[in-house]
This record gives structure tokens, C-alpha cells and sequence, in this order.
């Protein structure tokens, strides 16, 4: 299997507090199963993943991510959108063009106000998305 690309809103998984994280337990304990599930395994128990991407951030189920790819010693990149730079229409088509490029197998996106526009878009490339949808 190659790589997976995940997404969720910032508030999913772990925020920045004075001196570190805050981790919701249960979600890093979602994203890592996810992760572990969605990839598949080696005969050595490992997962199958070459590579993790993510939006880039530094909180939320980003940096869940890469703590699993972390502790899978896995790879994973983060593409920013630099919405700076190019703006926000330009930005998320260089973003989506980025993710494209890297071939990911598969997406799961944990599902926002924050990820749907976004996913939409990504999905318009056939990508195959798992989709999670917490609360109600």
C-alpha cells in the first residue's frame, strides 16, 4: 500500500496549550486505529503505509498522525497551503495538486465544516475517502 493522506478540523485530537498538547484520548486513540485498520498489515504486524500526509499542522489529528507515522517509523509530509502566499482559492488547488502527486491509496477525513469543501474536491479524483463523522 502506498500512502494515506488524513485530514480533520483543529479542534479534533490535540490543541496547543502553555507548555505542550492537550490530547483527547479517545480521538488519538480513533485516528491511530484508523490509520492501523485502513493500511493494512505486514507479516510482522506492521503497518503497510510507505508514507502519512497531512494539511501540515501542528495540532488537531495532524499531529496525531504524525505521532502514529512516528511511532510506525513511517514518513510523513505536510503540505501547508501557504494561503499567504497565493491566497485561499490558489493555495488549496496547489495543495490538492501536491496530495495528487504523492499518489496516496486511499483518505480519511474526519468530517467538518473545516474538511468538506475540501474533501469534495479531493474526491473529485476519484481518491477512495473513508469518511468519519463524529457526534451528531
Amino acid at each position: 500500500m502506498s500512502g494515506v493522506f488524513i485530514i480533520g478540523p483543529p479542534e479534533y485530537g490535540c490543541s496547543k496549550v502553555i507548555g505542550g498538547l492537550r490530547v483527547n484520548k479517545p480521538i488519538k486513540e480513533l485516528v491511530w486505529a484508523l490509520l492501523t485498520a485502513v493500511g493494512g498489515y505486514d507479516s510482522n504486524g506492521e503497518p503497510l503505509y510507505s508514507e502519512v500526509i497531512t494539511r501540515g499542522g501542528d495540532d488537531g489529528v495532524d499531529k496525531l498522525a504524525q505521532a502514529w507515522a512516528d511511532k510506525h517509523m513511517i514518513p510523513h509530509t505536510g503540505i501547508p497551503a501557504n494561503v499567504a502566499s497565493f491566497g485561499k482559492v490558489e493555495a488549496e488547488k496547489r495543495q490538492i495538486a501536491e496530495i495528487l502527486d504523492m499518489a496516496p491509496s486511499c483518505a480519511i477525513s474526519f468530517k467538518s465544516k473545516h474538511t468538506d469543501a475540501f474533501m469534495k474536491k479531493l474526491g473529485a479524483s476519484g481518491l477512495l475517502i473513508f469518511e468519519v463523522q463524529l457526534g451528531d
